[in-house]
């Protein structure tokens, strides 16, 4: 239906993510965050849908719509049926007519639709510092488009729209996309730990919440990187998901260096990757692209200097350690002495957990 006069398109599920994985936080008011938005009974005209979808979102683009008998078959568009209440805080006004669910409301949207382990990675995403590529997004949903007789006027729209895509496409520069894949990291959170589990009671009972509030028990703030959202997520899930259950690090925790610099010209402060800190040892993690050349293994090495000065031991892990399962089972039993902990592996399904975990390493193809 419309709201007033305006006719009105609410993005969900897949499409909300590439929205917000493209485009990125926004800064919402009060007022705008405790807004309530009736669903439309039924999917407007394809050339309306045309004129309010933002560019860059793949096809078919999920809409949320009110019943279910508001179903339009088409390649352009995947009606997704929510016929409960709509929770405050559900949709953000992107513009003239088109809303997107809200980063909360749609990691509980995605929790009917993903794995555990895959909830699990998303959430550090929304809660992170970094997106992953729009293109990385378009798995989940193969073979699931909903499709049907195609009328002439929507492939003539269908076709609009791929001519400008491709028109598009055409003219993104070199330097363009090194920047696009720049904007992918150093990224304000789009949500909290927090506001997840504020959000949770107004999604009770819905599909996919037994999952999500499952989730939410493994979920830190501050991941910086795909690499370690998935570092993260081998040391502390418990064995049954093929972790080795350790206690949660703080991600990225600045760490001012103070007494460390007093007698030089340098930096305040550090960030690092993970710190326990009452146990006084940091993860430093090296990945091949970012800890190369003489000035970047300087810095390494005074960061290390001035972090032990602090008290606290740095413990730096590569690449080939992360990818390696026995280098890291070393590793990881290196940090669980340090904290005091002994390892137990009871489950007799953990081997096929921690592969199945594994499968999840950034280049394995495994991302959603």
């Amino acid at each position: 239906m419309e709201a007033g006069n305006v006719v009105e398109i609410f993005i969900s599920h897949m499409s909300a993510l590439e929205y917000w994985r493209m485009y990125g936080h926004k800064k919402i008011s009060k007022e705008a965050k405790k807004r309530r938005k009736r669903l439309q009974d039924a999917i407007p005209s394809l050339p309306i849908v045309c004129d309010l979808i933002p560019e860059g979102l793949s096809q078919p683009v999920n809409l949320l719509v009110g019943a279910p008998g508001a179903r339009r078959k088409s390649k352009m568009v995947r009606p997704r049926v929510y016929a409960r209440p709509i929770p405050e805080w559900g949709f953000v006004e992107i513009g003239s007519g088109a809303m997107v669910c809200s980063p909360a409301f749609l990691f509980f949207q995605m929790a009917a639709d993903l794995p555990l382990l895959r909830l699990i990675e998303l959430g550090y995403e929304l809660c992170g510092s970094y997106s992953l590529p729009v293109g990385e997004s378009r798995n989940l949903n193969s073979g699931s488009t909903v499709v049907g007789r195609v009328s002439e006027a929507e492939q003539k729209v269908a076709d609009r729209v791929s001519e400008v895509e491709q028109n598009a496409a055409g003219r993104v520069s070199e330097a363009e996309q090194k920047a696009a894949e720049k904007r992918q990291y150093g990224r304000v959170p789009l949500t909290t730990v927090r506001e997840l589990r504020a959000f949770a009671p107004r999604m009770e009972g819905a599909k996919g919440y037994k999952n999500a509030e499952r989730a939410l028990r493994y979920i830190i703030d501050g991941s910086a990187s795909p690499m370690e959202t998935i570092l993260v997520m081998m040391l502390t899930l418990p064995h049954k998901l093929g972790g080795y259950g350790l206690p949660h690090p703080e991600m990225n925790k600045r760490i001012d260096i103070g007494k460390a610099a007093k007698h030089r010209p340098g930096r305040a402060f550090y960030k690092c990757d993970l710190i326990w800190e009452k146990a006084a040892i940091a993860v430093e993690y090296d990945s091949d692209m970012c800890h190369t050349g003489a000035d970047r293994i300087a810095d390494d090495s005074r960061k290390r200097f001035d972090m032990t000065v602090l008290g606290i031991e740095p413990i730096s892990l590569t690449n080939r350690q992360v990818r390696n399962a026995v280098e890291f089972d070393a590793f990881a039993k290196l940090i669980a002495a340090k904290l005091g902990r002994q390892l137990r592996f009871r489950s007799r399904r953990y081997s096929d957990a921690q592969s199945e975990l594994r499968s999840l390493l950034p280049g394995n193809d495994a991302s959603i």
